[in-house]
């Protein structure tokens, strides 16, 4: 398997119910696009890449952190999704 990109967003649901069908699409406002080169820090655990991001404070309430992976697996291109409230 190669990791290939990723992309995370947020999407800030405020006071009503996150939905996966706003006007920002289902990433929300877009954090990161790019490379995804995870490295094995511990022996023990798998490979990962630490992201660190800075959010202003002017939407208070819930929000739901989603992520895609892009990666290769032989001749095949496979994509994982995958969000978190």
């Amino acid at each position: 398997m190669q990791t290939v990109s990723a992309v995370i967003g947020i999407q800030r649901c405020g006071t009503t119910p996150c939905s996966n069908t706003t006007n920002d699409g289902i990433f929300g406002e877009i954090l990161y696009a790019g490379d995804f080169t995870p490295v094995r820090h511990e022996p023990q655990l798998p490979p990962y890449q630490n992201f660190t991001f800075t959010l202003d404070d002017t939407t208070n309430g819930k929000a739901t952190i989603h992520v895609a992976d892009l990666f290769l697996v032989g001749v095949s291109i496979y994509f994982y999704f995958t969000s978190v409230l």
